[in-house]
């Protein structure tokens, strides 16, 4: 009895071992890297970033005004003769350039108007 309770035994962990093989084990996914967080940047104000951005049509210098992309020295020669300038607008209300390139100033422009001071 003792043979028979043996090949039992080895029927069944022939029977585990080869269903053991024959079922595809499912790959464990890699652990995801966590991405690493851009340094915190200073916040400043709108106000701040403008400031710093802006071209003021009303007090630049001939030289400042040509940092402007796309505009020319006579064109900035018109801008300093047609002061003070009301609004940046004025650019093409006055001739001084077309629709199209005051398009891509526009943001990078501003006409600030000096306090009356009577």
């Amino acid at each position: 009895m003792s043979h028979l309770r043996s090949a039992a035994l080895s029927a069944v962990l022939l029977v585990t071992a080869a269903s053991a093989q024959e079922t595809p084990r499912k790959a464990q996914p890699a652990p995801k890297a966590k991405a690493a967080k851009p340094a915190p940047q200073p916040k400043l104000s709108n106000a701040a970033r403008m400031g710093e951005l802006l071209v003021d049509l009303n007090r630049a210098t001939k030289e400042k005004l040509l940092t402007l992309p796309g505009l020319t020295p006579e064109q900035a020669d018109k801008i300093i003769k047609a002061r003070p300038i009301l609004s940046k607008a004025n650019l093409v209300t006055r001739g001084i350039m077309d629709a199209a390139q005051y398009a891509t100033l526009k943001d990078r422009v501003t006409a600030k108007q000096r306090p009356n001071l009577h």
